[in-house]
């Protein structure tokens, strides 16, 4: 019998997602406590994104850094009639096997993911990008740590939003409101939203006395800049790292997050 079962979970997600970590955690017995405070929203400016997407043989990658922008690109090729063989056609590099799951079923199996599931690890992947054009598509909250990286590397980078993350009106989907056994948070800019919901409806003491399991090292660091001790970090930065750790953690066996 898993660790999880009979345990109550609670899952900051983008409105809307999060069905596969939420499926996982039912299988083993767990119950999710969902708190969605932000949603996905097409970016305020699209004209970025749409050029670089009408002109995708000026580039000689795209790199995506969370299923949120493949959906986006997705979305936007279709508004614009763009053929999906000219994202085909691309190298793509992806930063782990949620987002390269994503790209296989829109387009095709990436050409590169890092062997650690974390974005800034994406550039050395890609190997020799010197001279070449780099399309990243990804969120409005993220940090510069990644094309920045490219750039080191020689490569010509077009950061384009691809969406940004709104807040939405914040309330706890579940039954009642028992004090969670663990708290699960997938992405850093998804951390800053869920950590300030709950300090705003009043469970600010959930997040000093439960632990916390974050899906990555950058998870962690945004958890911690607010203040907050990550009690485990995901191995591999996935729904299925993240699970073993949410087990590692409610078993006993806890991991100083790094």
């Amino acid at each position: 019998m898993s660790v999880l079962n009979g345990k109550t979970i609670l899952v900051t997600r983008p409105k809307g997602q999060g069905s596969t970590f939420l499926d996982e955690l039912e299988k083993r017995g767990g119950e999710a406590l969902i708190l969605s405070a932000t949603e996905v929203a097409v970016p305020e400016d699209t004209e970025p994104m749409d050029c670089a997407l009408t002109h995708l043989a000026h580039y000689h990658w795209v790199v995506f850094t969370s299923t949120n922008g493949v959906r986006a690109a997705r979305d936007r090729m279709l508004a614009l009639g763009v053929n999906p063989d000219a994202m085909s056609g691309r190298k793509i590099a992806v930063v782990g096997p949620s987002t390269a799951g994503a790209v296989t079923e829109e387009w095709k199996a990436p050409d590169c993911m890092p062997d650690v599931f974390t974005s800034i690890y994406i550039a050395d992947a890609m190997g020799d990008i010197g001279k070449q054009n780099v399309l990243l598509l990804r969120g409005d909250l993220a940090t510069e740590a990644l094309p920045n990286a490219l750039a080191e590397r020689g490569a010509t980078v077009m950061d384009a939003i691809a969406y940004r993350l709104v807040k939405t009106e914040m309330s706890l989907i579940g039954d009642d409101k028992r004090v969670p056994d663990a708290i699960a948070i997938t992405s850093g800019e998804n951390a800053v939203a869920a950590i300030q919901a709950l300090q705003s409806l009043g469970f600010e003491h959930w997040l000093r006395h439960v632990p916390i399991i974050c899906m990555g090292p950058n998870t962690a660091e945004a958890v911690r800049r607010l203040g907050f001790r990550p009690s485990d970090v995901a191995n591999p930065h996935s729904v299925e790292g993240l699970l073993a750790a949410t087990e590692r953690v409610l078993g006993g066996v806890v991991c100083a997050a790094t």
